[in-house]
């Protein structure tokens, strides 16, 4: 709000200086009002958010770290074709199916020609990823303007978003935390498993 702290995120931050944005890849709101394990996490939601379409890793992420539709942003899947990079890749890992690293003078400016949310915020910014991933291409691409924090395993997830939010200080900021072991468990043993 115009009466808020300097350096809040106006238009994100109503009454509140923090936001913390926890994605678990994978979890949707049907699945938590579905399962007995959403217990503790449906007791605590305010409303339901839709995912892009469509809803694969690849084309989610980039639209919560781009504020761009698929169709803007074109990363359509987990698999992309584009001749000038050597057919079809995977961005997210910038492999190609075949095999091998996407090679190419400014690949990543010219596969990700766009802004990201991070820089087009007015506030603090904070990317929380897993330790393996958190400097990757992609998140150095897409988490442009903010700053990037890795952790391992839950307890690592919770301690990067505590000490996120503390290094934004009084004036508060946006934090994007990512947690995909849902979504690889899911993928391994099926979203019904135990």
């Amino acid at each position: 709000p115009a009466d808020g702290p300097a350096g809040a995120c106006d238009g994100i931050v109503l009454r509140n200086r923090h936001v913390v944005l926890l994605l678990v890849d994978g979890l949707g709101d049907g699945y938590l009002r579905r399962s007995p394990a959403g217990g503790d996490l449906i007791g605590q939601r305010v409303g339901a958010l839709s995912s892009v379409f469509p809803s694969t890793t690849a084309s989610a992420i980039t639209s919560v770290m781009t504020g761009l539709a698929p169709i803007q942003h074109g990363l359509l899947g987990w698999f992309v074709r584009d001749s000038r990079f050597g057919g079809v890749l995977a961005p997210l890992p910038m492999t190609l199916r075949a095999g091998g690293e996407v090679r190419g003078m400014l690949r990543m400016r010219r596969l990700f020609p766009y802004r990201t949310l991070f820089q087009q915020l007015p506030c603090r910014s904070t990317l929380v990823s897993p330790f393996d991933i958190v400097d990757s291409p992609y998140n150095r691409r897409h988490g442009r303007g903010a700053s990037r924090i890795g952790y391992r395993g839950l307890a690592g997830l919770v301690a990067a978003i505590r000490e996120a939010v503390v290094a934004h200080g009084p004036a508060g900021g946006y934090v994007y935390a990512y947690y995909p072991r849902f979504d690889s468990m899911s993928h391994a043993f099926g979203v019904g498993s135990s």
